[in-house]
């Protein structure tokens, strides 16, 4: 409803808040000159007292050098600066030669404070000015400001005076301060009849103000923006938010007026539904029911009373003290809105299901409850239809249950299955780790049969085939301690020695593939905790690995060294590399690219599982045709005594 539209008495408010609007922007405006205002007083008062500490701090200047000048006449060289002194002519030694021929003059302090003082004047900082009431030389006497300034000084005894004043039209910050004739004045002014500590002049000093002024008048203008700025925001901002709360009043005025009507027709609207309308004055324990919560149960309008007790009895005994705890909570405040299902009795002595739903609507003012409004709709057919449902749930927990019991089944039955897939995987990878072994052996003994006219080739070869056979028994009984779930013991070793000599079981099959072996080794190398036998079952994998990925004229590195705090392991080939789908699963049991070469997938996974054992870490890098670097990370082991004498293959 416009505001125009509604009646005079009931645009009282708003009237008074469209003026309180106009009040508060006028207050604001003054608020604004009046913060211009004082930020101008205060730049004028910072340039004023900046003017003053610059005088200060020039007479303090002067008064230092007057009182640091010698207790006595010094020569100077005459110069442009420099002249003899007329007042001192009587004295025979005022002009000297020195024998190199410059020309000394006698000058007093009284000279050399006027000669410092012309060049403030020069540079334009600070104009000074050495003056008396009685001066002795032209060019000291006081101006009209300078003599009003000494005669206060010796009327009033101070030894300071200062006041703004004007020289030749320009403003000044202007100080005089005082002197006393000292013991070196009497030579010149005792013929005036000053006495020593008799006040007889002044320095003057005068500071330029415009240059002050100056930066006052920069300042000005950002200043008066920025308040014209935020005058004109506050002001837009008060304006429009006045004339939205007008709007806003207007509206809950109207409102209230929609709202009276709006009842009238909702309870109009509630009587012709199926659902009841509730109203419920709480302090005089009064309800109001529409008909519809009557004939919802089979009675007339108005066959029964209107108090809560009335109707309480109607409520089913199992749901009675929920209801009571409700009517409870909202007379005492405690909730302003509620929500129940509860059962009534109709007229039949049948008990129906009904939802009550309810909201206070009106308080007193001591915020007491006084008016609750709500609805009351039969909900029968849905509690049915939910007793329906939980009974379809039921039944579906129950069929829900048996199948978990068939699935735990087929688990268990699937456990059995893997346990004894491990039993075949541990086979698989016993073979293949000692299947490099037996090659070895198998070479060796094929190069021993060649040459059994050369003993000693024989017996390297020989004691070769027994280390080899070692290292099987070392497998085997590797594989039986991880079948029994036993960590493998673990003593100081050196990596680089194991390096050695796992190189010695790949040189040849290296060589036999037409691969380099290239091996950077840390001299410095700190020892590590370990296994011997699986450290070289480490290498020696990583390197066939290496082998078979790098082909005809390819070349493996082994590299160790310390980085970062670890001991590293790097093996390195510039093979054929692998692609991100490879590098997934590296180090997954069983897969192989090499299955047509009798590739079993178990390497680099028995690799993983030492690596694992010995708390290391190992990580792969790869691109398609740029080869492949396998790097591991040791703990350093850190030196006892009882470590003492233990090798890398102890």
């Amino acid at each position: 409803m416009p505001l125009e539209s509604l009646p005079a008495t009931d645009l009282s408010p708003v009237r008074r808040l469209k003026w309180l609007t106009y009040t508060v922007v006028a207050c604001w405006t003054i608020l604004a000159i009046g913060s211009l205002y004082y930020q101008l007083e205060r730049l004028r008062s910072e340039a004023i007292s900046f003017a003053r500490a610059t005088a200060r701090y020039s007479i303090k200047k002067d008064m230092l050098y007057w009182r640091l000048l010698p207790q006595a006449n010094v020569y100077m060289p005459v110069g442009d600066w420099v002249q003899p002194e007329p007042l001192l002519a009587h004295l025979p030694e005022r002009d000297v030669t020195t024998p190199s021929g410059r020309v000394l003059t006698l000058v007093n302090p009284a000279s050399i404070i006027k000669q410092s003082l012309g060049l403030g004047r020069i540079t334009g900082d600070a104009w000074g000015h050495l003056t008396s009431l009685k001066p002795l030389q032209a060019g000291n006497e006081p101006d009209e400001w300078e003599a009003n300034a000494l005669r206060t000084i010796k009327t009033t005894g101070k030894q300071l005076y200062y006041a703004p004043a004007l020289i030749d039209g320009r403003p000044f910050m202007r100080y005089m301060y005082g002197i006393e004739a000292g013991q070196t004045c009497q030579a010149c002014h005792a013929s005036q009849g000053y006495g020593e500590h008799e006040f007889c002049g002044g320095i003057s000093t005068s500071i330029p103000l415009d240059t002050y002024e100056s930066r006052v008048r920069r300042e000005l203008p950002p200043a008066m923006v920025i308040h014209v700025l935020l005058w004109g925001v506050g002001t837009v901002t008060m304006l429009v938010g006045g004339r939205r709360l007008q709007r806003h009043f207007g509206g809950l005025i109207a409102a209230e007026a929609r709202v009276r009507d709006n009842e009238a027709r909702f309870r109009l609207a509630m009587d012709a539904a199926d659902e009841g309308f509730i109203d419920w004055q709480i302090p005089a324990n009064w309800v109001y029911r529409s008909p519809s919560c009557y004939t919802m149960l089979g009675y007339q309008p108005g066959e029964i009373d209107q108090t809560i007790e009335a109707w309480g009895e109607l409520v089913h005994p199992d749901d009675r003290a929920a209801s009571q705890d409700i009517l409870d909570r909202v007379r005492e405040g405690r909730i302003g809105s509620f929500q129940l299902d509860y059962r009534l009795r109709t007229r039949d002595n049948e008990y129906r299901w009904f939802q009550a739903r309810g909201k206070v609507v009106e308080h007193d003012d001591k915020g007491r409850p006084v008016r609750l409004m709500g609805t009351h709709v039969d909900v029968t057919n849905r509690k049915l239809a939910q007793h329906e449902l939980e009974r379809h749930r039921n039944h579906l927990e129950e069929l829900v249950q048996e199948r978990t019991r068939e699935l735990d089944q087929s688990r268990e039955q699937l456990q059995r299955a893997e346990r004894l897939a491990s039993i075949g995987t541990l086979a698989a990878g016993m073979a293949h780790e000692i299947n490099n072994p037996l090659a070895m052996i198998l070479l060796g003994t094929e190069r021993a049969l060649r040459a059994l006219d050369k003993p000693d080739t024989v017996e390297g070869l020989l004691q070769q085939n027994k280390r080899d056979v070692e290292r099987c028994a070392r497998i085997v009984r590797g594989m039986l301690d991880f079948a029994r779930h036993r960590s493998t013991q673990k003593w100081p070793l050196d990596l680089n020695e194991i390096v050695r000599h796992s190189m010695d079981f790949t040189l040849e099959f290296a060589r036999q593939n037409g691969v380099a072996i290239t091996a950077r080794l840390d001299d410095e190398l700190p020892r590590l905790m370990g296994n011997a036998t699986e450290l070289e079952q480490v290498v020696v994998n990583l390197v066939h690995n290496a082998v078979y990925a790098c082909g005809d004229g390819g070349r493996v590195t082994i590299e160790t060294r310390q980085a970062k705090g670890m001991v590293q392991l790097v093996v390195s080939d510039d093979g054929c590399g692998m692609n991100p789908q490879q590098l997934e699963h590296v180090f997954d049991p069983f897969y192989t690219t090499r299955m047509e070469r009798g590739g079993t997938g178990l390497g680099l996974s028995t690799v993983h599982g030492i690596v694992t054992s010995h708390g290391a870490a190992i990580r792969v890098a790869s691109l398609p045709g740029n080869g492949t670097v396998f790097t591991i990370e040791f703990q350093k082991h850190v030196e006892t005594e009882v470590d003492d004498g233990q090798g890398a293959g102890s």
